[in-house]
């Protein structure tokens, strides 16, 4: 699974789940963090790989950066002024089930939807 494919499932299936998330701070990446350790028990080999690429000294996980960045170049996401710090979608739930359905592993990134989901704040 390519990481331009995960970013695009993941929000994807995470918009069926909620309007707008944080996307900044250690409470973001540790949800990033629980999400794929919860994939890893769920015996997925490829979360390992982004779980290793986590970055000690600012405390981030490169990929769940690319993936907000990702999700504003393809107009999925909005950044709310005036801190930048919650993402909101542009799209509807409707029309992310719609695409989200169109990809092969949409299961897949329903189940870490819903994993994300409980381990972001509010």
């Amino acid at each position: 699974m390519t990481r331009a494919l995960f970013n695009r499932g993941l929000l994807l299936a995470l918009r069926e789940l909620r309007h707008s998330f944080i996307t900044d701070g250690p409470a973001y990446h540790e949800a990033f963090r629980r999400m794929l350790e919860a994939a890893v028990e769920r015996k997925a080999s490829w979360p390992e790989d982004m779980l290793r690429d986590f970055d000690p000294v600012f405390g981030v996980f490169p990929q769940a950066s690319e993936m907000i960045l990702e999700g504003l170049r393809d107009c999925l996401l909005n950044l709310l002024s005036p801190q930048l710090v919650r993402a909101q979608f542009r799209l509807t739930r409707s029309d992310a089930t719609r695409m989200l359905d169109k990809l092969d592993d949409a299961a897949v990134f329903r189940a870490l939807a819903y994993d994300f989901d409980q381990f972001l704040p509010v």
